[in-house]
């Protein structure tokens, strides 16, 4: 049987719930220091269903079925995407512990709506302040 107690280093599993493609997957690498992928699933969902059940599924999928030998919790963040015209990022953790708390947990889990609507008052997207958190908290 395929079982995790005969799992071996190297083995790789053949079922249809084994393959990991997310829609968008950003590589960092810097010499000298871990991997980190942050990575992010759009879907054409509702809020409530982004954060509440996308997210969930995809944390299973990608934050806990995505390792690395050398670095077995290579994703830094995981995020979906959906439509809204908030703009906002809803993350799974809770301050001080969220993205922008004094205190921010690894990975990043989180849900960033993306509006088409731009106002001349609003110099970033939440996707660009979600991007440059990440980054940040990556050098932390």
């Amino acid at each position: 049987a395929n079982t995790a107690r005969n799992d071996k280093v190297g083995i790789k599993r053949h079922n249809p719930r084994s393959h990991r493609a997310p829609d968008i997957v950003l590589e960092v690498r810097k010499e000298g220091e871990p991997l980190h992928l942050f990575i992010f699933d759009a879907k054409y969902t509702k809020r409530d269903l982004a954060f509440n059940t996308y997210l969930r599924e995809c944390i299973i999928k990608y934050v806990h079925g995505i390792g690395h030998s050398s670095n077995p919790s290579v994703v830094s963040s995981m995020v979906i995407l959906y439509p809204d015209s908030d703009d906002v990022f809803m993350d799974f953790h809770t301050k001080p512990y969220n993205l922008y708390g004094a205190c921010p947990q690894k990975p990043t889990l989180g849900a960033q709506a993306l509006s088409m609507e731009h106002t001349k008052n609003k110099d970033d997207t939440g996707l660009e302040t979600l991007l440059s958190k990440l980054f940040e908290t990556m050098r932390s």
